[in-house]
């Protein structure tokens, strides 16, 4: 009797797990096919030759073989935009749809911006986790691994070849109310100030093995070994590259705050750390610390510079190299000096290296 109980409340179980995977999955096939739609009707064109539901027993797993999708220039600034994905899976827990896991072969994706200038970009072995809220309409947490990500601008008859980079992880978090609050605290922020400075977003970017073409290459040399960006956007909600949403960002305190910048070549290793705002004229406005190795090779960059050839630019850059074998003297493995961003100006010490731009397209 107890045997047959038993088997009946397996059969029952087992019963229930298969209708509630279904259940699930067509729920999870529904909101898919909802959300393509929604797009469809903005203007978005997005095509398919088969969605299918796959995983069972475990996993939930909605897989297209193929997907492409094209944005119209009324809908990104007048950019057109192609983008593919082969092997797209996208995979939640029937009992957790709020966790979904994202992976693809290769995505290819070509912006045109007009008859004479486009980028393109490819990406290879993506692997990514998505966390929203409960009610699945906030975002919460993304992790993003890539093997290898290729991109080139295409400017005509000044095409680059392409660039590479391998080893890609990216990780993002939008903090909740309560967890900002609490960051805050222990930052020396208060609740009265409504968590003002407090993160909104947390942003770590990793890469290795990176092969540059154009400017940066013609800077920091063809091939940067490791890059790493780490840091968290501040204030009391993420702004919008908009003049009104910036104002009240920049009003409100907000920052970015730049936690860990390295880089590391050939010919230069740099660590940079600091806090960066927004002036008047939406320009960066802020001032960060530099550890340099490899000061030489940036000095004859610095020195092919017209503006450093003679007057004050040389005279300036002169005193950076006194500095600079000043530290060196006093047994300094690598070079330390301030940056500023002031006056629509970037600052290398003293030096002023370049103009910067507005996020508002000012001048």
């Amino acid at each position: 009797m107890r045997f047959k109980l038993l088997v009946i409340t397996v059969v029952f179980a087992v019963s229930g797990y298969v209708f509630l995977w279904h259940y699930m999955a067509d729920k999870a096939e529904g909101k898919m096919l909802d959300f393509i739609k929604q797009k469809r009707e903005q203007g978005y064109e997005i095509s398919y030759d088969e969605l299918l539901t796959e995983g069972f027993p475990y996993r939930i797993v909605i897989h297209f073989p193929e997907i492409d999708i094209v944005i119209p220039p009324s809908l990104s600034e007048n950019i057109l935009g192609f983008y593919r994905v082969k092997n797209l899976f996208m995979a939640v827990q029937p009992w957790k749809l709020s966790h979904g896991i994202i992976l693809a072969d290769t995505l290819w994706a070509a912006n045109i911006y007009n008859a004479s200038e486009g980028f393109s970009a490819k990406m290879s072995d993506i692997k990514s986790s998505v966390i929203v809220d409960e009610d699945y309409q906030n975002f919460l947490r993304m992790s993003v691994k890539i093997n290898q990500f290729s991109w080139n601008y295409d400017r005509g008859a000044n095409d680059e070849k392409a660039s590479f980079a391998h080893n890609i992880n990216f990780h993002i978090r939008s903090l909740t109310e309560e967890n900002r609050l609490k960051k805050a605290k222990t930052s020396g922020f208060n609740r009265a100030a409504k968590a003002m400075n407090a993160p909104i977003v947390e942003l770590l970017f990793k890469a290795e093995k990176i092969e540059t073409a154009g400017f940066l290459a013609n800077i920091y040399g063809e091939k940067i070994h490791r890059f790493i960006f780490e840091g968290q956007l501040n204030g009391e909600e993420i702004p919008e590259l908009t003049e009104i949403s910036l104002k009240n960002w920049r009003d409100g305190g907000g920052t970015l705050s730049l936690q860990r910048f390295e880089m590391q070549t050939d010919e230069i290793g740099l660590v940079l750390k600091g806090d960066i705002a927004l002036d008047d004229s939406f320009k960066p406005l802020g001032a960060l610390s530099l550890d340099i190795k490899g000061m030489d090779y940036l000095f004859s960059i610095f020195s092919a510079q017209e503006s450093l050839k003679q007057g004050e630019g040389l005279k300036m850059l002169e005193k950076l190299k006194q500095d600079a074998e000043i530290q060196k003297e006093q047994g300094k493995s690598h070079y330390s000096m301030n940056i500023s961003l002031q006056n629509g100006l970037l600052f290398l010490g003293e030096i002023p290296l370049t103009a910067l731009p507005s996020f508002v397209g000012q001048d």
